[in-house]
């Protein structure tokens, strides 16, 4: 580790959807820094995990040092605090934050993948925005990551609550159970649009498998609350997935689409 010196900054706070993440620009040297703590945070890691990898799996660690991680070799950096004096934070290049946020995602860490999704995914739109002049606030932009990274945690509770029902019930045939996953996320489309997954994804002309990111902000909540509402039904009414999809259309009162016209 490089000997420690005071590197003056200035701190701003910035969100990947919900997530905050504290922003350091360390003016002398022109670059940005990302707090070490809600780095790992935001993927629900312990702040102390780099030293214990470090101490722990020195393979592990020296992997990561080979794609050019150099998080535990930065000075501490002291941060102004108006006429409060200065204050000692641990930050990582946003270069490192995003090679552990890979390192994870490789481990299976779900959280990690999701933001390394939507990052990529709002990257590119920026340029594909400025490519067509097209405008959008930043408002508009961290809605657009709160609905991608909420929904795809709301859609693994879907799934986990379906693997719950159908290990409560035996029972269930063999076809039944394969096709159980698909028909209740067919449905959950149905009940929003008035049509199944497949058939509005033809209707939009894109894969299947990319329908929501043809979807407005407003549209991937109400499907996100639309899952919601039927994990908990699954789970605490021990309904099957598809009914319990299917009544979520009188219980949340959705008129069903006309909050779009596509199609």
């Amino acid at each position: 580790m490089t000997q420690k010196k005071k590197v003056l900054a200035k701190r701003a706070t910035i969100y990947l959807g919900s997530i905050p993440l504290e922003v350091f620009w360390l003016v002398e040297l022109n670059q940005y820094r990302l707090s070490q703590t809600q780095v790992l945070e935001a993927i629900k890691v312990s702040d102390n995990w780099l030293t214990r990898l470090r101490k722990e799996s020195r393979k592990a660690f020296e992997a990561l040092q080979s794609k050019g991680f150099t998080g535990l070799q930065v000075e501490a950096y002291f941060i102004e605090e108006g006429n409060r004096g200065t204050k000692f934070a641990k930050t990582l290049s946003i270069n490192d934050a995003t090679l552990i946020w890979s390192w994870f995602n490789r481990q299976g860490n779900e959280l990690a993948a999701d933001i390394l999704e939507v990052c990529a995914i709002e990257a590119i739109e920026r340029r594909a925005d400025a490519a067509f002049n097209i405008q959008r606030t930043e408002e508009e932009r961290n809605e657009q990551m709160i609905a991608r990274l909420s929904g795809k945690q709301t859609r693994r509770q879907l799934t986990d609550a379906i693997k719950s029902y159908i290990d409560r019930h035996p029972e269930l045939s063999d076809n039944k159970k394969q096709w159980l996953y698909v028909n209740a996320s067919q449905q959950v489309v149905k009940v929003v649009f008035g049509r199944l997954a497949k058939k509005l994804a033809t209707d939009l002309g894109v894969h299947p498998d990319r329908l929501r990111d043809a979807l407005t902000t407003e549209e991937l909540l109400l499907l996100q609350e639309v899952e919601d509402t039927a994990v908990r039904l699954i789970d605490l009414r021990d309904l099957d997935p598809e009914e319990a999809v299917k009544q979520c259309s009188d219980r949340l009162l959705i008129p069903v689409q006309a909050l779009s016209n596509k199609g």
